[in-house]
């Protein structure tokens, strides 16, 4: 009936998804119903029935959508490892903040829904796995250690960036996260 491709099915699920992460800027995923979600996005019910089985189902496309960008991007950044690969991979993850905020604020910033978390370690997780394939006689829990270290130093730095409202550009922000 309906293709995957298809741009009424893409513009439903995208006014779906960004109705949902508007609300959750204002409340929890648990305290918001399908019918006030539907009632938000304009959309009747069995038009969301048609597309996702409940919010949870819309929660997980999302996250899944927010991690293989993510991946995307490390990909790219491990196939020119340097200096320069990791101020362009910051680069490419802060324009995605900034022109996604409401989802780095929803999904990406500490709160009581745990996608935060699960998206550090995954992280880590994947820059360890790249490290390894490059340099496999490194493989120790200090290496980890490491990287987790400039990972969440990176975070927590473009958390606290988000949060004063993005004062400097992108590329500014990426040269003051690499410089020792």
């Amino acid at each position: 009936m309906y293709s995957e491709k298809d741009r009424r099915v893409i513009k439903t699920k995208k006014s779906i998804q960004s109705t949902l992460v508007s609300m959750m800027k204002e409340r929890s995923y648990q305290d918001i119903s399908v019918s006030n979600l539907c009632r938000n996005a304009d959309i009747g019910r069995g038009t969301f029935y048609l597309h996702y089985n409940d919010i949870y189902e819309v929660i997980q496309e999302l996250e899944d959508r927010i991690l293989e960008s993510f991946k995307d991007l490390v990909f790219l950044y491990f196939e020119d490892e340097n200096i320069q690969g990791m101020e362009t991979l910051i680069t490419k993850c802060l324009y995605w903040i900034q022109t996604n905020p409401d989802m780095f604020q929803v999904f990406l910033l500490p709160s009581s829904y745990n996608f935060a978390e699960r998206f550090e370690n995954y992280a880590i997780d994947l820059f360890y796995f790249h490290h390894l394939k490059y340099h496999p006689s490194q493989s120790s829990a200090e290496t980890r250690y490491i990287i987790s270290r400039d990972f969440y130093g990176i975070l927590g730095t473009t958390r606290s960036w988000f949060r004063e409202g993005m004062p400097i550009s992108a590329e500014t922000m990426s040269k003051l996260l690499v410089e020792n």
